[in-house]
């Protein structure tokens, strides 16, 4: 395309003055343009550094919770089975020595230790009878 008597255009470039130049348009790094749009994502990647860390305390916290949740109401299952398992091991040694406790909050463990309340009592209770 021809601009003007000395100059022409093509896709590789332009003709002036029967020499070839290629043009170049850059932003420069003070030029208002690029400051406002480096500003702006600079704001945009501070956000998203701050909801990211956030993001990731609040999963921390969580997980340390369910984790303190979690012993808690193993301890709150095992520890009335552990103490079913040492009134047997006594029993078993025919020694009923202590008081069975029936304090679990799970009904399938409580029917147990009641039932195993009972049983002690009959075992003790048929012990005295037998030489």
């Amino acid at each position: 395309e021809t601009v003007g008597p000395e100059c022409s255009w093509s896709d590789d470039g332009f003709r002036f003055k029967g020499m070839r130049w290629l043009a170049v348009t850059a932003v420069l790094r003070n030029d208002f343009y690029y400051s406002e749009v480096e500003r702006q994502l600079s704001e945009a990647n501070e956000r998203l550094a701050v909801f990211l860390l956030i993001r990731s305390a609040v999963t921390l916290a969580l997980m340390v919770a369910t984790v303190i949740v979690t012993c808690m109401n193993t301890r709150r299952v095992a520890n009335p089975i552990k103490f079913l398992k040492k009134q047997m091991d006594q029993i078993h040694r025919l020694k009923f020595d202590g008081q069975p406790r029936a304090d679990s909050y799970i009904s399938e463990i409580r029917n147990i230790q009641e039932t195993f309340i009972h049983m002690r009592h009959c075992l003790q209770s048929f012990g005295k009878f037998v030489p």
